[in-house]
């Protein structure tokens, strides 16, 4: 169960109760809260064949005067928790299976209900014990043509690797593109335990994403490729959907040369 509680704004009294110490701060942030969790609701974990590919919430409630969402337990762990483990990434087979059901789901969050995630990251994706890929992690969550502020640069003194340029800045548009720059960064780091360059650094230093054969040369070129035309700076020149990742990537190509999908379990995590 998730809780609305933001601590700077509002204090706990002895029954439970929240009380706001900031009342219009607090219920915009309740409002976000509600509707994130609404929003989940309604999308049901958005199956595909039997699985969760995101958070499934269950319930959601006010109470205590603040709100709650009830959502499923993951039996996994999160793609940065992995790479703890294993820091110099795992199979990039493996990843590229996981990057394929990631491309699906947002896929699907973009043009079936024009929704963009922003929020994209090694600890918003989980890992499940039977080896599939769940996106939590929804608080930015945004309908198209949404000028709403993300979480961006201004509310950070560095801004997340996974955060592409144009989300750090306010009046700049967001769209699917944003969305391929994180999960790409996301693949690069399961593939390689490496970050790549925050958005300011790359602007300062004017340098460009190493490409992953130069760090494992068992990485196909067109898995390399596909990652740095996806992590292109500026939006024009970047792959625009999922869909164009995904095709990019070879993850059809690849699922048709495996008998099986890859095999990558909960027995691999503790590094044995």
């Amino acid at each position: 169960m998730k809780e609305y509680f933001p601590q700077d704004i509002s204090a706990r009294m002895p029954d439970g109760t929240v009380v706001p110490m900031m009342q219009n701060d607090f219920e915009d942030g309740c409002l976000r809260f509600a509707e994130e969790s609404e929003i989940l609701f309604h999308l049901g974990g958005l199956p595909r064949n039997g699985v969760n590919q995101i958070l499934n919430s269950t319930d959601y409630f006010r109470a205590n005067g603040t709100r709650y969402w009830v959502m499923d337990y993951i039996d996994g762990i999160s793609i940065y928790s992995m790479i703890r483990l294993h820091s110099c990434g795992i199979p990039w087979k493996n990843a590229l299976y996981l990057a394929g059901e990631l491309c699906d789901v947002l896929e699907e969050l973009h043009t079936g209900y024009d929704l963009f995630h922003l929020d994209i990251g090694p600890d918003h994706v989980m890992i499940t014990k039977d080896f599939h890929a769940v996106l939590t992690g929804f608080g930015n969550l945004s309908k198209l043509g949404e000028r709403r502020d993300s979480r961006t640069i201004y509310d950070c003194w560095e801004p997340p690797f996974t955060m592409p340029p144009e989300q750090g800045v306010s009046h700049m548009a967001k769209g699917a593109y944003s969305d391929v720059y994180s999960l790409a960064a996301v693949v690069f780091y399961l593939m390689t335990g490496r970050t790549i360059p925050r958005f300011t650094e790359r602007l300062r230093e004017q340098n460009s994403v190493v490409s992953l054969q130069e760090i494992k040369p068992e990485i196909p070129q067109r898995v390399s490729d596909a990652l740095i035309h996806a992590l292109e700076f500026k939006v024009p020149q970047r792959t625009q959907s999922m869909k164009q990742f995904k095709e990019e990537l070879g993850v059809e190509w690849f699922l048709a040369e495996q008998e099986t999908s890859p095999q990558y379990t909960i027995m691999n995590w503790d590094g044995s």
